[in-house]
């Protein structure tokens, strides 16, 4: 009788160990050194690309590197609390008309791969605009965020931006 018992025992540990086996296996690919690399490649190029889009366009091209799902939320400088995807959109839209120019450029730049489909980031920026009355404005403000990457690519799923220092040129 114990040596049947000690079968079954062996049996079951046997099955379980290879249950094991099947499903670590199955699970999600290791996150290596490489695959980190490049996903920090690209949500810097992602980062600058937005840079830049805004520099030509305007603040309306933000929304090409906007998570417009219902996990999106941003607080913007001199924000209490997170607003939504729709509440950033108004304020883009209201005070797009009023600056001929804005040109963000990144001080430090640091991006951290969560995984594949998610970074970290953290940057400083020094933000330069002229509004419509031609008058000039410096800005040095601190942005940490969380990218995701999408079928479309890489965009601000949610985080935070504060000023560090504003300096009006006129």
């Amino acid at each position: 009788m114990s040596w049947k018992m000690d079968m079954k025992c062996l049996s079951f540990r046997l099955v379980a160990s290879l249950l094991c086996m099947l499903v670590a296996g199955c699970g999600p690919k290791q996150f290596g050194a490489h695959e980190r690399e490049l996903v920090g490649a690209d949500v810097a190029a992602t980062l600058q690309a937005y840079a830049d889009a805004v520099k030509t366009g305007g603040l309306t091209a933000e929304f090409a590197y906007l998570d417009s799902s219902k996990d999106f939320y941003w607080v913007p400088p001199g924000f209490g609390s997170a607003i939504s995807y729709d509440s950033v959109a108004v304020i883009l839209r209201r005070n797009a008309p009023m600056f001929k120019e804005i040109d963000n450029d990144y001080v430090s730049m640091h991006v951290v791969p969560l995984t594949s489909e998610f970074a970290s980031y953290h940057v400083e920026i020094l933000s330069k605009s002229i509004d419509t009355a031609g008058n000039t404005s410096q800005t040095r403000l601190l942005e940490t965020g969380v990218m995701v990457k999408r079928v479309d690519g890489w965009k601000l799923l949610h985080g935070q931006t504060a000023i560090l220092e504003n300096e009006a040129a006129n």
